[in-house]
């Protein structure tokens, strides 16, 4: 026996020292584990959203609440609580309002076109949550629920459904794109394609609104490119094709009171921007100049959007003041109202019209003698 096992042997307080030790040490990783699990929030949905995907688009619903647009904002949250009440019923209203972030994706690669999710953030604070698990209890035998890990699944496999994580990230839609999504939600994504595109798109200072991206890919343009020369268009702009990838980015600037678009056109030629240039500025000219635009009120803004090239980019920035965008808003619902009306009034084909189911005028009374 060496000198330190006898050591050891002579004072045998020394081992339970090392074991409390040893114990503390696993239960204080473990509870510092713990902790970071339960306090473990859900990112930014660009964060969530795999680097491949198609496309993607992002809208920050807590900042459109306390900002300009707030009565928008409340309005939107009402028709949505109304859409949730088929599978959340009473508790609909009160998940709506948590919600902080939404967003679609749309995959990269699929064997299935219309694939797509939605995603949101969710504040897991509030008796919301603990009113919609008893809702969703009480249906269990209608709607199935099950759970994989920190992740619950509710609906059936073979349509739609949610899938809820613990940190407030929630997903909607089919297998097995949804649970392919779940699996990467908390990777860490190698490029970061989506957030660079935003922070490239985006002025330093200001914060995204809305983000909207998207990937094309080259044999899709190809293909795209082809079908044009097929149909022997000479207004085909071969530049178009070059176009890579888009970012949109729309922000509410609240000294100036107005909504601030940024839309950055990325190419994979070299010669391709300055071309890009002069399409994107003719197309503004025309757009603005039209009947539509004019009656809207956003003519002027379109024409007065400027465009730059930056790099291997065409970036073009417009801007239009709230106040123009509800004028906008309450025209486009009229114009919405006038096609409403006007449909009505047409016959469906078959139906009686107004002259066939109109009563008989009276026989002629014959003359009192």
């Amino acid at each position: 026996m060496n000198e330190s096992a006898a050591a050891e042997t002579a004072n045998p307080k020394k081992r339970w020292v090392l074991a409390l030790a040893a114990a503390g040490l696993v239960a204080a990783g473990a509870g510092g584990a713990w902790l970071w699990w339960r306090s473990q929030a859900a990112p930014n949905l660009l964060q969530v959203f795999p680097d491949d995907s198609y496309l993607v688009a992002t809208l920050d619903v807590e900042a459109l609440r306390k900002g300009a647009l707030a009565d928008l904002a409340s309005e939107g949250d009402a028709q949505a609580a109304k859409r949730a009440t088929g599978l959340l019923g009473a508790c609909s209203d009160g998940a709506v309002r948590a919600v902080r972030e939404v967003g679609l994706v749309v995959p990269g690669a699929t064997t299935e076109e219309g694939t797509f999710a939605l995603a949101a953030r969710l504040d897991m604070s509030g008796p919301w949550l603990s009113a919609c698990d008893a809702e969703l209890t009480a249906k269990s035998g209608t709607t199935p629920r099950e759970t994989e890990g920190a992740w619950s699944y509710v609906g059936a496999k073979e349509g739609p459904r949610l899938a809820l994580h613990r940190s407030g990230l929630a997903l909607w839609g089919r297998e097995p794109y949804l649970h392919s999504l779940a699996a990467a939600a908390f990777e860490k994504h190698a490029e970061g394609r989506y957030p660079a595109l935003a922070g490239r798109t985006s002025e330093p200072t200001k914060t995204n609104d809305l983000f909207a991206g998207i990937t094309l890919p080259a044999e899709q343009r190809r293909v795209f490119a082809s079908v044009i020369e097929e149909q022997g268009r000479a207004d085909g702009h071969p530049e178009l094709f070059a176009i890579a990838r888009a970012g949109l980015v729309a922000s509410i600037d609240a000294p100036s009171d107005s909504l601030k678009l940024t839309l950055r056109l990325e190419c994979d030629k070299a010669d391709a921007p300055a071309k890009l240039r002069t399409t994107v500025e003719e197309l503004l000219q025309k757009t603005g100049d039209s009947l539509e635009a004019r009656a809207l009120g956003i003519g002027d803004a379109v024409t007065g959007a400027r465009v730059l090239v930056a790099g291997d980019a065409v970036v073009v920035t417009a801007s239009a003041p709230i106040a123009r965008l509800r004028m906008m808003s309450k025209r486009l619902r009229l114009l919405g109202e006038m096609r409403r009306l006007a449909r009505d009034a047409v016959p469906s084909e078959g139906a009686p019209s107004k002259t066939d189911t109109a009563a008989p005028e009276p026989a002629p009374r014959a003359p009192t003698p």
